[in-house]
């Protein structure tokens, strides 16, 4: 393999691990790669790139990097130009979004005016004779469910990582988060008074939260 595997990019020098490396080497079938935060994702995925056209003779308009955020898009843009010397432009990088409504735009001839926004599909509701309650149950919350499924599995997911890391790391000494405090309460042989007001605490801030901004946001539409 001609693939280079001693640096990140341009700004670091740094050797991939076996797993990065695999990442970077894979090429025919799907491939799933887990990492965190700061593990070098970026970096594999550039370099995969920069491979799958150098070493594997793949076009470079027939490569699509999708992800989350502006952001993240315009970062991995900027580090693939930097790797390649801005060599192999036709590569596209972008969000879920932008790539889906890039697809409309182009196929069908959408244009950002024929996608209708939340607002309006509610007030497009409330003028068939909907009461916002009904709007609520049979437009927003079918929209929003899929995200409030995933958030309370990730939620979950992190704060069983988070007890588990620590307990498993320093015990129930030393550093203290809420998951473990609760865990040592209730290994003394149940919840001790303080650790209900503290729940009842955290849900009254998130409840004033939500409440002033959709107060804050129904201001601003007005």
């Amino acid at each position: 393999m001609g693939i280079s595997l001693r640096r990140f990019d341009g700004r670091d020098k740094m050797a991939f691990n076996e797993a990065q490396k695999r990442a970077i080497r894979h090429f025919k079938g799907p491939a799933m790669v887990l990492a965190g935060p700061g593990s070098g994702k970026t970096t594999v995925i550039t370099h995969r790139v920069k491979a799958l056209i150098e070493e594997r003779g793949v076009d470079p308009g027939s490569i699509l990097v999708i992800t989350f955020t502006k952001a993240a898009a315009a970062e991995m843009k900027e580090r693939f130009g930097a790797l390649t010397e801005n060599r192999y432009g036709r590569v596209g990088f972008g969000t879920f979004h932008a790539v889906f409504f890039q697809i409309l735009k182009l196929a069908y001839r959408y244009q950002a005016s024929d996608i209708i926004r939340e607002e309006e599909r509610t007030a497009l509701m409330r003028d068939l004779g909907a009461t916002p309650f009904q709007a609520l149950r049979k437009v927003i919350l079918p929209e929003i469910r899929p995200g409030m499924i995933s958030g309370f599995i990730l939620a979950f997911t992190l704060s069983i990582d988070d007890f588990a890391v620590t307990i498993f790391t320093i015990g129930n000494e030393g550093l203290e988060t809420l998951s473990t405090f609760i865990y040592a309460d209730a290994r003394k042989g149940g919840l001790t008074p303080e650790l209900r007001p503290l729940s009842t605490i955290i849900f009254v801030t998130v409840l004033v939260l939500l409440i002033v901004i959709n107060k804050r946001a129904e201001k601003s539409k007005s």
